[in-house]
């Protein structure tokens, strides 16, 4: 069960990556790429929190070093965030939802 997770785990983020390489370097301000919205970085923690009360409670690097992969959580009403930061200064909303749980058990 865990390899499939791997998986799709690293089918999400080779996604992330043939989609976040289509930014537009030169632009800070709102975009929407292939209806992805992006925001100048400095924004996304502020913008979040005071929009849903979300916190990031993991960031990691991937790609070479070259873009940061955020994760925010609102832990009271379970919605979440999915966000990759570009060395350009602009970071996109990839993936959000709601029912974000802990020891959820895997089965199998």
């Amino acid at each position: 069960m865990f390899y499939k997770l791997k998986v799709v785990v690293l089918c999400m983020i080779g996604g992330i990556f043939l989609i976040t390489s289509l930014a537009n370097a030169q632009e800070l301000k709102r975009v929407v790429i292939n209806n992805i919205p992006c925001i100048a970085s400095s924004e996304v923690e502020s913008t979040l929190y005071q929009n849903s009360k979300e916190n990031m409670i993991f960031t990691g690097v991937f790609y070479n070093n070259k873009k940061l992969l955020n994760f925010f959580v609102n832990y009271d009403t379970g919605k979440w965030s999915f966000v990759v930061v570009n060395m350009d200064g602009t970071s996109c909303l990839f993936f959000y939802g709601d029912g974000f749980r802990t020891n959820v058990s895997m089965g199998g």
